[in-house]
C-alpha cells in the first residue's frame, strides 16, 4: 500500500505540535496541580505515570507517521498511527458523554480527529 506522503507530514506536524502543547502547556499545568492535591501517593503516582504514558504515545504517534512519510515501505506505521488516534479520540470522546460533559471540557478529542483525518487522507487520497 502506497499513502500519500503530503497527508502523512500533515498528520506528524499535527501530532508533534500536540505533543509539544501536551508536554509543555499541559505539564506545566497539569502536573503541579496534580502533585499540589490531596490525593493519596499512589493515585497520584499512577496519574502521573499516565500523563507520561500518554507524552510518549503521542510522540510514538508522531514519529510513526513521519518514518511512514519517510519510508513507503512502512506505510503499516502510518496506518497503525491513524487507528490509535482514533481510539484515543473516540476514548475521550465517549467519556465526555457518559460524564455528561460538554465537548469544550474534553477539547483533546478535537486534535485526534484532525490527526485521523490527515491518516486518512493520506490513505484514501
Amino acid at each position: 500500500m502506497i499513502l500519500n506522503t503530503t497527508w502523512l507530514w500533515a498528520a506528524a506536524l499535527v501530532s508533534a505540535v500536540s505533543w509539544g502543547i501536551h508536554t509543555f502547556v499541559g505539564g506545566g499545568q497539569i502536573v503541579p496541580a496534580l502533585f499540589g492535591s490531596d490525593l493519596k501517593k499512589m493515585p497520584k503516582y499512577v496519574l502521573f505515570f499516565v500523563w507520561h504514558i500518554a507524552t510518549i504515545t503521542i510522540a510514538a504517534i508522531a514519529i510513526g507517521y513521519a518514518l511512514a512519510a519517510l519510508y513507503p515501505s512502512a506505510w503499516m506505521l502510518g496506518v497503525q498511527s491513524t487507528i490509535v488516534s482514533g481510539l484515543i479520540g473516540i476514548l475521550i470522546l465517549g467519556v465526555a458523554i457518559w460524564q455528561r460533559m460538554g465537548l469544550k471540557d474534553m477539547p483533546q478529542w478535537t486534535i485526534f480527529l484532525v490527526m485521523v483525518l490527515c491518516g486518512a487522507g493520506a490513505m484514501f487520497f
